[in-house]
């Protein structure tokens, strides 16, 4: 199952929804969950939202994928923390920021978690579809925002799950919207807590039996 919270902090995640997450289960939190995050102050040990979502990870026996606002060297970012079974592998940040104050990240990344390859979209970067090439090999897609719903971003992220035959959660604040494998909107749930069944029959169209020159004629 995929879990996504919105409109709570982690404490009440942690220990008001203990009971309802299982082992193998994937949490996606919206950014308000959180919130504002300094990276350096995690890692002097002044600050612990990782920590503590770490702990609860490894505990559970789950992957998170949390929203938050990453503070560093001086510079914000719209960004998304990965943690597979209390292990942090690592932060996405959004490529193509809109707001301002927020800087640009460098990488798109996909992660190789115990349940398979993951990849994030932060923010609107789903919008670019240069991007979708890297993407479209791994198991699990999310795009998670935290601003209201972008009509322009669950297009393109219908269109991408067209195009890599793959199951999509688009995580846009308190709507969260599950894509099949043919670009159609299966479910579209809000509150603070919802769950959604991704399953893994993936539509991964043909394979051609032979080579095939792509010639472009001027």
């Amino acid at each position: 199952m995929v879990f996504c919270f919105d409109n709570t902090d982690i404490d009440e995640v942690t220990a008001d929804y203990n009971g309802v997450v299982s082992t193998g289960d994937i949490l996606v939190l919206s950014p308000c969950v959180a919130g504002r995050v300094n990276l350096p102050d995690e890692l002097k040990g002044a600050s612990d939202v990782l920590l503590r979502l770490a702990r609860f990870s490894k505990h559970k026996q789950v992957i998170i994928v949390a929203g938050m606002t990453a503070d560093t060297a001086n510079k914000k970012y719209e960004s998304a923390v990965v943690i597979d079974r209390g292990k942090i592998l690592g932060v996405s940040d959004c490529i193509n920021p809109k707001e301002e104050g927020i800087s640009s990240g460098s990488a798109l990344r996909r992660y190789a978690t115990s349940m398979g390859k993951l990849c994030v979209f932060a923010g609107g970067d789903i919008k670019y579809p240069e991007l979708w090439e890297f993407a479209s090999t791994s198991r699990y897609v999310i795009c998670l925002s935290g601003g209201k719903t972008d009509t322009e971003a669950l297009v393109c992220a219908r269109a991408f799950a067209l195009y890599a035959g793959k199951y999509v959660l688009a995580v846009f604040g308190e709507s969260k919207v599950c894509i099949t494998p043919y670009g159609a909107l299966e479910s579209v749930k809000t509150g603070n807590m919802t769950a959604f069944y991704l399953p893994m029959s993936l539509a991964t169209g043909r394979k051609l039996s032979k080579r095939v020159k792509y010639v472009e004629e001027e």
